[in-house]
């Protein structure tokens, strides 16, 4: 199982509200130098290698889009909102070369995802650091590698799964805090807090 985090801003624009409306994780790299004739040839994923390999120097991220696996779960901010939401990969899930989001620069696909706000208030305060903090910089879409992220997504999962769902549910999670989690989940102002506690305690 993999934590991924998906920046969704392109072309310019929030394409949040769109994954949400239409469960699914998108992104750009949407062939729109080329006609809608050429992007029909499009039916599997090395339909589309061979078009982008012609237009593109690195679509690394719809690559990694691509490679996602069953029960991974994906997390997306929302600028407009300034909220946090997640989702799991489902077996339904597949990519998708979406012809009618190309306006949007979003036609590059992932099905099927049930997106949840991270909390009541999905606000920054309501996730962990190192997720909060993926956001800061780095490719379209990429891996959380850090300590304690996998077993605090599954968890979330599991707090808001509801009966008529898929019927999936990760199993259930010791979440130890050792030192290495413990400063993975602490947000940057956290941080700042107990370095100014440790401070006035060292020095007065």
């Amino acid at each position: 199982m993999t934590v991924w985090r998906l920046h969704v801003n392109t072309g310019g624009k929030s394409i949040a509200q769109y994954c949400l409306q239409n469960n699914v994780a998108a992104m750009g790299w949407s062939l729109d130098h080329l006609t809608a004739e050429e992007r029909k040839r499009i039916k599997s994923f090395e339909d589309y290698k061979v078009l982008a390999d012609q237009i593109y120097n690195d679509y690394s991220s719809v690559i990694r889009l691509h490679d996602v696996q069953p029960n991974d779960i994906i997390w997306m901010r929302s600028a407009d909102e300034g909220k946090y939401y997640f989702g799991r990969v489902t077996t339904e899930s597949k990519w998708v070369f979406n012809e009618s989001a190309v306006s949007v620069d979003a036609a590059n696909q992932l099905t099927n995802i049930q997106w949840h706000p991270a909390s009541i208030t999905a606000d920054e305060e309501s996730v962990p650091g190192a997720i909060s903090t993926a956001f800061i910089r780095g490719s379209t879409f990429q891996r959380i590698h850090k300590e304690g992220i996998e077993d605090y997504s599954r968890m979330s999962y599991n707090m808001v799964y509801k009966a008529g769902d898929d019927g999936f549910r990760y199993p259930s999670i010791d979440l130890k805090l050792d030192e290495e989690k413990f400063y993975s989940l602490l947000q940057p102002e956290d941080v700042e807090d107990l370095l100014s506690l440790w401070l006035f305690d060292k020095y007065g």
